[in-house]
């Protein structure tokens, strides 16, 4: 059951643990100056990023498995998203031929296909992240009247093979995520 919650075995878990030397405090709150999700080791921190990468859906089972709640999940698996970027992101490219006319069309098969829909090509994935209120000018831009706080909006491209279209991060959320995609 390891190797279909993360894709990886064991083995492989640990090498990645070690050569990523992934941190284990996330997201830290520049108003109180405290991080706002922290785990018990490296291991724990990839472990996360690794099911939720490879299982975009089932929150629920991490939640259940983990024991933590929703926000702390997510903000560990943005925190090391974004620690692999600052140290790979120079070596990441965008896979040009993933979103190629060709593509797109054999994406918009598969799911027309299960939906009866061949405009579809991607799901969409969002998440909003409280954050500190903004200065004056860009209170609007992040209150949320579904949170009634300020969040920061996290969007993700879902392509049908399972893989990350593209990412957008530290969107200003009031509107949600159809106001996002516009």
């Amino acid at each position: 059951m390891f190797e279909f919650f993360t894709r990886f075995t064991k083995d492989e878990v640990k090498k990645l643990t070690r050569d990523l030397d992934l941190p284990t405090k996330f997201i830290t709150n520049s108003c109180f100056g405290w991080p706002n999700a922290l785990t018990s080791s490296p291991n724990e921190s990839l472990l996360v990023f690794l099911w939720r990468s490879a299982h975009p859906l089932p929150l629920g089972y991490m939640i259940f498995f983990f024991g933590r709640s929703r926000p702390w999940l997510l903000r560990v698996w943005n925190g090391v998203l974004q620690d692999i970027w600052n140290k790979f992101g120079a070596r990441i490219q965008l896979n040009k031929p993933m979103m190629t006319l060709e593509r797109i069309k054999q994406y918009t098969t598969a799911i027309g296909s299960s939906l009866g829909d061949d405009l579809i090509f991607d799901f969409i994935d969002g998440t909003e992240v409280h954050v500190c209120c903004p200065g004056e000018e860009n209170q609007e831009l992040f209150y949320s009247g579904h949170y009634k706080q300020y969040t920061c909006g996290h969007l993700a491209i879902v392509l049908p093979d399972g893989l990350f279209g593209t990412i957008f991060t530290g969107l200003p959320a009031a509107g949600g995520d159809a106001t996002l995609c516009i």
